[in-house]
């Protein structure tokens, strides 16, 4: 059985359609397409639905080139964000996650098989940090399709400036797919505490002095 959710659309398919817009205008660009907006406007139901297909097959493929991006430019190591995140979480924590047996893909299936496991409260934002990071990589390829325009219209200002518009964009981009991933792995380790955790750990009972406690007595009467 083939189980498509909303995260598929926003990992996947919409990076996709990013990836297709971004070759299409290429091929604008490099004279090699003609665009058809009469064409465009008369997709029926069928035609969208293989467009919807084919941009989430995109998706899954440049999704691995989109990673290299990202950590190539953004993050230079893949790993120091879950363990800057585990390293905060123990440091305030009234438990302590064991770093040797903090291995996320693992605690991800834990949580997961719980009976009200609670993962779609971080599941969504490693998928818009996936979302992202494709985007990221597809506006800086518009960006470079933009760089060959400006030479070939001597340098038009407009086209300098939609060239300028996409590389902000894919920067802007990239750095919230760093801080959405940051989020996922802090959602899972807190998830986690709390699985291991009791009421008891978080609250304590306060008595109150004996003399205050007579003299409330007292009042009372």
């Amino acid at each position: 059985m083939i189980k498509f959710g909303l995260y598929d659309a926003f990992s996947y398919t919409i990076p996709g359609g990013f990836y297709l817009a971004t070759f299409l205008y290429m091929g604008v660009v490099f004279g090699a397409v003609t665009i058809d907006f009469a064409t465009l406007n008369d997709l029926v139901l069928t035609q969208i639905i293989v467009l919807a297909i084919l941009a989430y097959v995109m998706g899954l493929l440049f999704d691995p080139l989109a990673r290299k991006w990202h950590f190539g430019v953004f993050e230079r190591d893949s790993s120091a964000v879950s363990k800057k995140e585990l390293e905060e979480i123990n440091a305030i924590s009234h438990l302590k996650i064991k770093p040797e047996r903090a291995n996320w893909p693992i605690l991800v299936s834990f949580i997961r098989n719980q009976q009200y496991g609670d993962s779609d409260s971080f599941e969504r934002f490693n998928a818009t940090n996936i979302m992202l990071r494709n985007i990221s990589l597809s506006l800086f390829l518009a960006g470079i399709a933009t760089i060959v325009l400006v030479f070939q219209t001597h340098f038009y200002i407009w086209n300098i400036i939609l060239a300028v518009g996409l590389f902000i964009f894919s920067i802007l981009a990239g750095t919230q797919a760093s801080r959405f991933r940051k989020w996922y792995y802090q959602g899972i380790y807190q998830n986690i505490i709390a699985y291991a955790s009791k009421p008891t750990d978080f609250v304590t009972e306060q008595h109150q002095p004996k003399e205050k406690q007579k003299n409330g007595d007292k009042g009372n009467g």
